[in-house]
């Protein structure tokens, strides 16, 4: 499908921006004749000369070619959640493209990106480029894949959606049919999110009693994302299940170093308090 043809099935509207700190150029794209608006969430300083003179949507597709290099790169995506992009659901589309991002993609909030009233707004980092209108799971999967290599975008959309109706099941009660669906999602092998399914699964795991599967799914999560702070939280539930105090708190000694700001969880501190008790009565018994 051509460029314009994707634009118009999917109505995203990307454009790329060429500017310095603290210098603005003119749009790079023809259409645009302006400049883009403060933006501290990229702490640029930017101003807007004028209203967009075109309403062309545009998507700049990477070619194929292009493919396996935008996988090996590191990417960051910061969705706006101010005011005025929550209104249109940015944070509903936050959880979206968390969930459906590959490991060498960072998914993050951020203020506002000064394209109020086109939102959910997002910007793709290092290529610093600009996109409105990201408002539905088909959307996201498919700027994954045409800006940071993503592969098989419907099949990772098929593996979310499986995820979420595990999750359902799974808050019924239903946890075999939960870990049916979370299994059929992995066997997908999404190119994004799998660690969060891996990491889902070893919680059911864990309530169901079966230690053991949880702390491998928690490893296997590990290893696609091995910096992921919630891939050590899961392995810690599971050694603090099997009573392997120490190796919990060295797995939650893991996590707080690689996400400092579990610290403030009370979840995190009630689990850290309790393995040391545990630890405590354990050595006060010898």
């Amino acid at each position: 499908m051509a460029a314009a043809g994707l634009a118009r099935a999917g109505h995203l509207l990307i454009s790329r921006h060429e500017y310095k700190c603290g210098y603005c150029k003119p749009c790079s794209n023809p259409k645009y004749g302006y400049l883009i608006r403060d933006s501290p969430a990229l702490g640029y300083k930017r101003h807007l000369k004028e209203e967009p003179r075109s309403k062309t949507r545009l998507v700049v597709r990477a070619d194929a070619a292009d493919n396996q290099k935008l996988r090996e790169q590191q990417h960051e995506i910061r969705v706006c959640i101010n005011k005025t992009c929550r209104k249109s659901g940015s944070l509903e589309m936050l959880d979206v493209i968390r969930s459906l991002a590959p490991p060498n993609v960072t998914v993050e909030s951020c203020s506002c990106i000064g394209i109020c009233g086109n939102g959910p707004n997002l910007v793709i980092l290092p290529s610093e480029m600009m996109v409105s209108h990201c408002n539905t799971p088909a959307h996201a999967a498919r700027l994954l894949a045409l800006q940071c290599g993503a592969s098989n975008p419907e099949n990772n959309l098929q593996a979310l959606h499986l995820k979420q109706q595990a999750n359902k099941a799974f808050e019924r009660g239903n946890l075999v049919e939960a870990e049916g669906l979370y299994t059929e999602a992995i066997e997908l092998n999404p190119s994004g999110g799998l660690h969060f399914i891996y990491a889902n699964r070893s919680a059911l795991r864990l309530a169901q009693g079966n230690f053991q599967g949880a702390l491998n799914d928690a490893q296997v999560a590990e290893a696609i994302s091995p910096k992921w702070a919630q891939a050590f939280v899961r392995q810690a539930d599971a050694l603090s299940a099997m009573g392997e105090v120490e190796r919990a708190l060295a797995a939650l000694s893991t996590a707080l170093c690689l996400d400092p700001l579990l610290r403030r969880s009370k979840g995190f501190q009630s689990k850290s308090r309790e393995l040391q008790m545990k630890l405590e009565t354990a050595s006060a018994s010898m």
